[in-house]
């Protein structure tokens, strides 16, 4: 190993050229390559953009059946229990109204945690891009180095217009050939 190290070392000083290039010559040599400006904003390829949104939709589809199911399954089983309950042993009307007021509270903890809840954290671009990407490993982050590099936030250099544009391109020809909503299941949250 070290031997092969010392052969490197010994060609580089031979020849005078330097084993780690400066800044400025990376720098000029990298001058002619066309660059986007900071934050030029790119437009999502159409197939990648109904893809996501798509994903966003049946997460929303999910969460809004997953209250209702819960609602509709949960409330004819307190009942059940409280007419039971009334029924053996005659409850007086203050008892009945606790009940319901358990009832109420039930449904509201239903709502808010499984209706409300998932409703303000609802996906967006990027987290609906992650959330594919962490089910399906064959974008390997480049649904999301899509996604980021169109958003073109602030400050953020997106690098070689050709090479972003390639990107673009190849993760539009890959989202057509699946349908993401399909092949996504709900992940935990």
């Amino acid at each position: 190993m070290t031997a092969t190290l010392t052969k490197i070392k010994n060609r580089f000083a031979k020849t005078g050229a330097d084993p780690v290039p400066s800044s400025a010559a990376v720098k000029a040599r990298s001058a002619h390559l066309p660059v986007l400006p900071a934050g030029t904003p790119l437009s999502i390829p159409p197939a990648v953009l109904r893809a996501l949104r798509q994903v966003i939709a049946k997460q929303e589809r999910v969460n809004l059946a997953e209250c209702a199911v819960l609602l509709l399954a949960l409330l004819p089983a307190l009942w059940l229990m409280q007419g039971l309950a009334d029924w053996w042993f005659n409850l007086p009307w203050g008892v009945r109204f606790l009940f319901f007021l358990a009832d109420l509270s039930v449904v509201g903890l239903i709502i808010f945690r499984f209706g409300w809840l998932p409703w303000k954290k609802r996906l967006n671009l990027e987290r609906a891009a992650l959330r594919v990407e962490k089910e399906i490993p064959a974008f390997r982050t480049a649904l999301i180095s899509t996604v980021e590099l169109a958003a073109a936030k602030a400050g953020c250099t997106q690098g070689s217009l050709s090479l972003v544009n390639e990107l673009l391109a190849r993760v539009n020809r890959q989202v057509q050939t699946m349908n993401l909503a399909v092949l996504w299941s709900r992940l935990p949250d």
